[in-house]
């Protein structure tokens, strides 16, 4: 998206991440603990746990209900680090959810970001479909910075998310509202 590109071709076990042109070497998270959270899914997906100490128990059966699934990759990584290029392949962290891609029934995985400034790609095992590592990369906030002159002008709206994102490398990713631990702009 924009300026953050996760190249990984077809049956490639690595990506390469670039940031502006820039080629970058993503931060590696690695599981800590391993603490069965409830799960985060509907008919239609299933969530992943990126925090390293939690993970999403699969769903029983979600084969069943359908045969196309969302796997949401999610942004807890995000919160360890200050890095704007992450790379995920704990075999301990990617298990539980390639039992489900292996197990499930699900024959078609849509697997993408479940942050908005964020992008993940996984690379894929070509013999079975499982994911070998997964690769995030944060997308500028300049990104969204559009080019029409409404309300304000263009280069205005560039110039306050370029500081916005100068303020993030200065200060860390994770800006939390600390009133409600459910909220965090990362």
């Amino acid at each position: 998206m924009g300026s953050a590109v996760i190249n990984a071709p077809a049956r490639a076990q690595t990506a390469t991440v670039t940031i502006n042109g820039i080629l970058q070497t993503p931060v590696v998270i690695n599981t800590f603990a391993q603490n069965p959270i409830e799960v985060s899914a509907s008919s239609i997906g299933l969530y992943v746990n990126t925090s390293g100490k939690d993970y999403t128990n699969s769903i029983t059966g979600l084969g069943n209900l359908t045969t196309e699934a969302d796997l949401i990759i999610g942004t807890e990584a995000t919160q360890m680090t200050n890095s704007k290029s992450i790379l995920i392949k704990d075999p301990r962290m990617l298990a539980p959810y390639n039992d489900v891609i292996k197990t499930s029934g699900v024959t078609k995985w849509n697997i993408y970001s479940g942050g908005l400034n964020w992008l993940a790609t996984p690379t894929l095992n070509p013999s079975d479909g499982t994911m070998t590592s997964i690769y995030m990369v944060k997308v500028p906030y300049t990104d969204w910075a559009g080019r029409e002159t409404t309300p304000v002008n263009s280069t205005d709206t560039y110039n306050f998310l370029d500081g916005l994102e100068q303020d993030t490398e200065l200060n860390g990713m994770a800006i939390e509202v600390k009133e409600n631990e459910n909220y965090s702009v990362n």
